[in-house]
């Protein structure tokens, strides 16, 4: 169960995820689109529901090659701060 202060931390964790202006996708190490923000949907002119549970290597072939020639996934040193970020909260 959560407390009070892990709910409003996710809660605004959400807020912001939804509200940012910039395009945010989440995927896993096979490179599945888990979530997205509607800013990335406006940017990509494309349904939510298209995105979801797709492929980086379909969608977005260029950057995945990058993030699997550079091992970016498994690596601890990336430049890519946000993979960064994530890896830190788990």
């Amino acid at each position: 169960m959560e407390t009070r202060n892990e709910f409003e931390e996710s809660e605004l964790f959400e807020c912001a995820f939804q509200a940012y202006a910039d395009g945010i996708l989440v995927i896993d190490r096979a490179g599945v689109i888990l979530r997205t923000n509607p800013s990335l949907v406006a940017i990509l002119g494309l349904e939510k529901v298209d995105l979801l549970n797709s492929s980086m290597e379909h969608l977005f072939p260029s950057i995945w090659a990058q993030i699997q020639e550079n091992n970016i996934l498994e690596s601890s040193n990336t430049s890519f701060p946000a993979i960064k970020a994530c890896r830190s909260m788990s």
